[in-house]
Order: C-alpha cells, then structure tokens, then sequence
C-alpha cells in the first residue's frame, strides 16, 4: 500500500483526537463541579434540617412551657352571694389595666369557650387545678379548639365574692394573678363564670384564660416553605440522575463517538440544571431563615416582657 493513501485519514484522525480531549475537559470539568456542588448541596441539606428543627422545637417550647399559671385562688364559702358576670369581669380586668397604662384586653370567643369548658370540667370532676385529672391543662384546651399562641395564661377562683369588683380585688391582691391582668403581652381574654356545687357546697367558679396569639408575630411564610421542599425534592432527584449518568459513562469502554458526547452533553446540562438548583434552593433558605429570626425575635420579646 502507498504510504501517500494515509494522508486524508490522519487530519480526520487528529481532528477526532482534540474533539475526544476537548470533550473530555467539559466532563472532567463538570465532573469536579458536580462533586463540589454536591457537598455544598450537603450542607445545604443540614441548614434545611436544621431550621426546620430549630423551628419545630421553638414552637413547641412555646405553646408547651409559655403558659402562666398561678395557684387557684380559693375564696370562702359563705358570705356574700353576689352573682359574677362575664361582662363585670372583663370591664374590672381592663379597668386595672387601663390604672396601670396598658391596653385593654379583646374578648376571644374561642379563649371564652375554653373558660367554659374549664369551668365545667372542674364542676363535673371536682378539682380545682390548672391540670385536670386527666392531664388537660391550658395547653391541651388551647390545642383542642385549634387556639395557636405564643403565650397563654389561666387564673382560677373559686368561692362566694361580693361581685365583679371583689372577684377582681382578690385576684389582683395575688401576685401571680396580677401578673396575668397586668401582663403587656397579652391582647385577648376568654371569661366564663358559673354557680354550683363543690365539695358539697355552693360556690361559685370563674376563670380566665389570656392568649397572645401566634399571628401576633410574623409567622414564616408557608408557602415559602413548600417552595422550599418542592425545590430540595427536585434537588435531590437531579443529584440521582447525575449519578446514574455517571455511572453510565464511567463503564462506557469506548470513550469516543457521537453516543459518548451525547452522553457527555446531557451529563453537563444536568449539572448545570443541577448548580442552578441549588443557588435557588440557597437563596430561598435564606430569606425563610431571616423570617423565622424576625419570628423568633417576637416571639421571645412576647415571653420575657410583663408589667407586674
């Protein structure tokens, strides 16, 4: 054979030759782009999980351990047998609080149908405690009716008082009761007072219950959060498929031809759906984080803060 029949094949050769190289560049590239991504994407994974649960244990310490709740105040028996009302309790409740510069509290329709199942629990089970026999306290009333606060609170009286006034005397003569009237935080209260039996005698029962509820604080959007969820699915779904690609061409034995680019090329834009994801998914983590901080923040000044 002529030596001289070569020469249109080699340029063809050479040419084939730097397109393999170039294109393995753009994988080995892409390939030390994806693993560094990957342990950002790691860590990404851990700032998820780790204000999700900062944000789970911060609700529940709030609507579990934020409850005030001073002994019951037990009153006598006998003597005076004037009837209390819920309206006198509210107007007295706001009227020290208006003597001591606060704003006066809302009546809640669902704080008042807690008081009133709590009234008619302690007359039926015949206690007299914040936590019934059963194990229901202020928290477990607020969770049945669907009452989401950051701080809540419960006073307890039990006895026969001259009226609205001499209920509320006795209740602000008591340091954590007046603690509760004169709280700054609260905005809403539920009253509920009743006649009936206890230990064998007439009595009267009356209970408050205060709540600052939880959209009194800028709650976190939810939304936000499904995007974020959705965003981390699709991450992670991108992150298998690129494996699996890699897997593929790593047992390719031929490293050349349009079926090895073709793979090469689908590997790469993977990857860069992949990065694209991620900057997305990090910047979305961000912007919940700054609100579960602005959150917080509220939440704790609504914990700390009361005028006594």
């Amino acid at each position: 054979m002529n030596p001289s029949d070569n020469l249109p094949i080699q340029p063809k050769t050479q040419s084939k030759k730097i397109k393999i190289i170039s294109w393995s560049v753009v994988a080995l590239a892409s390939l030390a782009l994806i693993f560094l991504v990957s342990f950002n994407q790691t860590d990404l994974s851990s700032n998820v999980k780790g204000f999700e649960t900062a944000t789970n244990n911060f609700l529940v310490q709030t609507l579990h351990t934020n409850t005030l709740t001073p002994p019951p105040l037990r009153g006598v028996f006998g003597g005076s047998n004037s009837p209390l009302t819920e309206s006198g309790v509210l107007t007295w409740t706001n009227k020290n609080r208006a003597d001591a510069d606060l704003l006066p509290l809302a009546l809640n329709p669902t704080l008042s149908g807690m008081a009133e199942t709590k009234l008619q629990d302690l007359f039926a089970k015949q206690y007299f405690e914040h936590v019934s026999p059963t194990g229901v306290g202020p928290s477990g009333l607020a969770q049945n009716v669907g009452y989401d606060y950051i701080v809540i609170g419960e006073n307890l009286a039990l006895g026969n008082f001259d009226g609205d006034k001499a209920l509320l005397d006795a209740w602000m003569a008591s340091p954590g009761h007046r603690a509760n009237i004169l709280n700054v935080r609260y905005k809403e209260i539920g009253i509920a007072v009743g006649q009936g039996t206890f230990e064998g005698k007439s009595t009267w029962i009356a209970v408050q219950e205060f709540g600052l509820p939880i959209t009194a604080c800028p709650v976190p959007s939810s939304s936000e959060k499904v995007s974020i969820d959705s965003i981390k699915k699709s991450v992670d779904a991108t992150e298998v498929s690129i494996t699996t690609q890699k897997t593929a061409i790593d047992a390719m034995t031929i490293k050349s031809g349009s079926d090895y680019n073709q793979k090469i090329t689908a590997y790469n834009t993977l990857v860069h759906k992949y990065n694209a994801l991620v900057v997305t998914l990090k910047a979305k983590i961000s912007d919940y984080n700054k609100q579960v901080v602005i959150f917080n923040t509220c939440a704790d000044l609504a914990t700390t803060t009361q005028k006594l």
